[in-house]
């Protein structure tokens, strides 16, 4: 059954992996003590309240590994500036777990989850292993010749994507990036379009859809930290080897895939991520924040 917006956030419990996104954020937000609070700089909280969590978002709750072990670098670097002992040794960790995390998070479950063929799901597995080699080819090279400083920047945007209840283990932590909003607006179109009418899935629309949504997902978190870092000319050039790979790679998936699903599984696609899409509300509920106050919100957010 078609569902609006309005009630989307009862589809996925808690415990459920796939999440995204939040009404358009920006005005303020309301104080646990009834006031107003509007928006602070990225990583500051007012009233318990993480500032940065602003916008429409795209996540998944990280795995208990990558929560602390990424905490245990963001800690190091960010909040104690004790870099402690193999501090690279931890970040490539870190990376290689988040890389591949979201590759099944985004490519093989939702695969699995919209019944596509063996045959399907094999490609899909395919072009996830040539992303995670040309990333993990680049990431072998970059992180050995970081710097405490270079390190210290990408703990920063690490501690800004992973929203969380900072130092809290306990608490499920969420890799998230934000989307723009005529991207939400979008897909809900498509997503109510399929549901609500006999018109045949706009296939290519679709297409750009997801290749937009990838081309977001690469920028933030693989492009933008590396930009952060200042590599040199040789490591610059690798990396952008890399990024084009990933890049190219999911947008033929995405055709070679589209082109021979049924209208039942573009249906369940659009489904599983217009599921995926939830209020700030649930964003600070799912780091147990939510009693802390309703998130007030007039415009959309800029894409960070």
């Amino acid at each position: 059954m078609y569902r609006t917006r309005k009630f989307r956030n009862i589809l996925l419990e808690p415990s459920e992996r796939i999440f995204c996104s939040r009404d358009v954020g920006g005005a303020g937000r309301m104080s646990k003590n009834g006031g107003f609070v509007n928006g602070g700089a990225a990583g500051e909280t007012v009233d318990g309240i993480d500032s940065a969590i602003v916008g429409h978002y795209m996540a998944f709750e990280a795995s208990d590994t990558l929560h602390r072990n990424a905490e245990d670098f963001i800690q190091r670097f960010v909040y104690t500036k004790q870099p402690g002992s193999e501090p690279q040794v931890l970040l490539y960790k870190v990376m290689e777990d988040f890389i591949n995390e979201c590759m099944q998070v985004y490519f093989v479950d939702v695969g699995v989850k919209a019944g596509l063929s063996s045959g399907s799901l094999k490609v899909v597995e395919t072009t996830v292993g040539v992303i995670r080699k040309a990333v993990g080819f680049v990431l072998g090279r970059v992180v050995n010749k970081l710097e405490p400083k270079q390190m210290l920047a990408v703990a920063q945007h690490m501690d800004r994507v992973m929203l969380r209840a900072r130092g809290n283990l306990s608490v499920p932590a969420w890799i998230a990036f934000s989307l723009p909003e005529e991207w939400v607006t979008a897909h809900f179109s498509a997503h109510y379009s399929l549901h609500q009418t006999t018109s045949a899935p706009d296939v290519p629309k679709l297409i750009s859809l997801y290749s937009e949504l990838a081309d977001i997902s690469i920028t933030e978190f693989f492009e933008t930290p590396l930009q952060l870092i200042g590599l040199g000319p040789i490591l610059r050039k690798m990396t952008d080897v890399a990024i084009d790979t990933a890049r190219s790679a999911t947008r033929g998936l995405l055709k070679q895939i589209f082109k021979n699903m049924s209208r039942e599984q573009i249906g369940e696609v659009l489904n599983i991520f217009e599921a995926m899409t939830m209020s700030a509300d649930d964003v600070l509920a799912r780091t147990h924040q939510s009693g802390l106050g309703q998130c007030m919100t007039s415009s959309p957010a800029p894409l960070i």
